[in-house]
């Protein structure tokens, strides 16, 4: 995969990520009932990383996965997935 990222002065930091998944046979049997290796996602995510503090932070972010595999796109019936969340934390 590759990351880019940037930290700027007024203590926030954007990150974007991208990345494809491959997957042998027996993962994609158990998962999704394709008894096949496929490369199976490619996946980005784009966070934007606040630091309210010298060690506290809040982190919004979006992530997207396109499935590749048209076999395991039919099997799962959704062959394209985004979600989103926040995460916060303090660094010890």
């Amino acid at each position: 995969g590759l990351t880019l990222g940037a930290e700027f002065d007024n203590g926030l930091a954007l990150e974007g990520r991208f990345g494809v998944a491959y997957a042998l046979a027996g993962f994609n049997n158990y998962n999704f009932g394709v008894n096949q290796s496929a490369l199976d996602t490619a996946q980005g995510n784009i966070a934007l990383t606040w630091y309210f503090s010298d060690r506290g932070y809040v982190r919004p972010h979006v992530e997207a996965a396109y499935v590749l595999a048209e076999p395991i796109a039919k099997a799962t019936g959704e062959p394209f997935v985004w979600s989103g969340g926040l995460a916060a934390g303090y660094d010890f």
